[in-house]
């Protein structure tokens, strides 16, 4: 799943030790994927991470246990997606996600990216087990949408990326759009699910029958 095959990519751009992708393949899939939004009418958006602290595994524990760490966050990643989405990796730690066919309007689109890099967030910050130590980790997630060939692909890449710098420097576990619109309403939507969960937690519904 998560388009791991990279769509017959050729064997010098894939990463050996994670196993998935590496840019050049993303950005053909990235060219592929505007072009049929701009047919399609469908969004879609990429998603880039990182990890927490990933340099100090490194260089505490040794390069092949950031390897090793590397490719468990790999699989992760892949489990978080669709089959018709992708899991590149751009080099070091840094991970590119590629979603198409979020739906026609940037609410749904915007729903979609957000609901998956929330899932992408919970399933990374887990504890993960090194051979030579146990250790936790999180990430922030930036995210940008794309409708048609309005932005270029490489000028997506570097709205993800500021994305990913904003989302960071708001702090761990964080995702962040481009859109500062789209992002409101992310957040907006974000605290309506928390207030409606403490409501239910507190038993604050009150049922009027017609």
């Amino acid at each position: 799943g998560g388009g791991v095959e990279g769509d017959g990519e050729e064997a010098g751009d894939q990463d050996p030790l994670a196993g998935l992708p590496g840019g050049g393949v993303l950005m053909d899939r990235l060219y592929q994927s505007v072009q049929l939004s701009e047919r399609t009418g469908q969004y879609g958006a990429l998603l880039l991470l990182d990890l927490d602290h990933f340099k100090d595994v490194n260089d505490t524990l040794g390069h092949d246990q950031g390897d090793h760490l590397l490719r468990q966050v790999s699989e992760l990643l892949i489990a978080c997606v669709r089959q018709t989405d992708m899991v590149a990796l751009l080099g070091g730690d840094e991970f590119v996600v590629l979603l198409t066919n979020l739906g026609r309007t940037e609410e749904e689109a915007s729903t979609q990216a957000g609901r998956i890099s929330e899932q992408i967030l919970y399933a990374l910050s887990e504890t993960y087990r090194l051979d030579r130590a146990t250790i936790t980790t999180s990430s922030s997630v930036g995210v940008v949408l794309f409708h048609g060939q309005e932005v270029s692909p490489p000028e997506l890449l570097k709205q993800a990326d500021l994305s990913l710098y904003q989302a960071k420097g708001a702090g761990r576990k964080v995702v962040r759009f481009f859109d500062p619109a789209i992002q409101k309403a992310f957040q907006n939507r974000l605290q309506l699910e928390d207030d409606l969960r403490n409501a239910m937690a507190r038993d604050q519904f009150k049922v009027f029958y017609q």
